[in-house]
C-alpha cells in the first residue's frame, strides 16, 4: 500500500510547460451519451499535508 507519509509535505505548482499538459473531462448528456472536452490553457496548485491521512481505494 502507498504511504502518503513518504512524500514531502509542501505546496506544489502544476507544470504546464510540457507537451502533455492538459485537463480532460467528460460529462454525461441526458444519460445517453458522453460529451468529452479538453482545457489546454489552465493553471493550478495543490497542497500536500502529511497530517491528513485518507485511505486510498
Amino acid at each position: 500500500m502507498f504511504s502518503a507519509g513518504s512524500a514531502v509535505a509542501a505546496d506544489y505548482k502544476i507544470d504546464k510547460e510540457g507537451q502533455h499538459a492538459f485537463v480532460n473531462f467528460r460529462i454525461q448528456h441526458l444519460g445517453y451519451s458522453w460529451l468529452y472536452g479538453t482545457f489546454k490553457d489552465f493553471d493550478g496548485t495543490f497542497t500536500f499535508d502529511e497530517k491528513i491521512q485518507l485511505p486510498i481505494k
